[in-house]
């Protein structure tokens, strides 16, 4: 399942490019995001370790560049915004609310 997101091995955390491309290509055409992905992410973002939050959140930002605006629009209207803001008012570790900020930041100057 993990390979479905982009993402290796739930252990390392670690961004897998091509199956990434992959994905976003595949919801790029469908436009529409799967709930088994998106229900990764949110555990994915749910996640204690460093590492794991900040490939989700870039895996999230490569599809907000890619997917065009209607998957923009599902993860704009989506629990994915919920647990940005958690990771912004309640920070599992030092860092992450910056990447999160960043990400709001990048997605608010590109598509406000």
């Amino acid at each position: 399942m993990s390979e479905r997101l982009g993402l290796d091995v739930p252990s390392t955390g670690a961004i897998n490019w091509p199956y990434l491309t992959d994905t976003v290509s595949n919801i790029a055409r469908t436009r529409h995001i799967p709930g088994e992905l998106a229900s990764q992410w949110k555990e994915r973002l749910k996640s204690e370790a460093t590492h794991v939050v900040l490939n989700t959140l870039t895996a999230l930002h490569t599809l907000s560049l890619n997917g065009g605006r209607q998957i923009r629009d599902q993860i704009a209207l989506s629990k994915c915004m919920k647990h940005l803001d958690r990771l912004l008012n309640k920070p599992p570790f030092p860092g992450v609310e910056t990447a999160a900020a960043q990400l709001l930041m990048d997605w608010a100057f590109l598509y406000g």
